[in-house]
């Protein structure tokens, strides 16, 4: 039997932030991510803006809870192109090793330590031109994650979505974006 809160609460999150949705559409057909993972699937808001707007795209998403609805719902609307994986990003990022992507997007336990291991979890995974997208860096243990990543990774680039002309205002997150320095952009 399906929780009628899980509609609720599916309703409710595509429609409480729309700008949210459009910085992160507009990110992704900037992108154009043809292989893309997700850390932190909820309501699968994010993985419908990816599967969404980038119509050749395909997405592994990755979560320690069951989202049944959500995984029925973008499996559906979007047959073939999702692959939901239930656990726990470092057990299911280590069973991805071979597996290259072009876009992700980290959105998954808030606390340094996670976010530490996500992000270093994911970098093996990264194509050369890839692109890291994380939402929540305005959470202290978040920010503080990325910015060490950061430290360590010289080689990358750290972008806030409204400096890459992504607008996020009216988010209640920061969504930031890291990139290889030598990616040009032509906004």
């Amino acid at each position: 039997m399906k929780n009628r809160n899980t509609s609720t609460t599916l309703h409710y999150c595509f429609n409480l932030y729309p700008k949210y949705y459009e910085a992160l559409a507009a990110a992704v057909r900037y992108f154009k991510p043809l292989h893309a993972l997700e850390i932190g699937l909820w309501v699968g808001r994010s993985a419908y803006a990816l599967l969404n707007n980038s119509p050749n795209s395909t997405l592994i998403s990755i979560d320690p809870v069951s989202h049944e609805e959500s995984t029925e719902f973008l499996e559906k609307t979007f047959p073939g192109r999702f692959t939901y994986r239930q656990g726990y990003s470092p057990d299911a990022l280590y069973t991805l090793r071979g597996k290259t992507f072009d876009w992700v997007y980290i959105d998954g336990e808030h606390t340094e330590k996670a976010v530490t291991a996500d992000l270093l979890g994911v970098v093996p995974l990264l194509d050369n031109d890839g692109v890291i997208v994380l939402d929540d860096y305005n959470i202290t243990e978040v920010r503080e994650a990325v910015d060490m990543f950061m430290k360590e990774h010289a080689e990358k680039k750290l972008y806030s979505f409204n400096d890459l002309g992504f607008s996020d205002s009216g988010c209640p997150s920061q969504i930031v974006a890291i990139v290889g320095k030598e990616r040009a952009f032509e906004l």
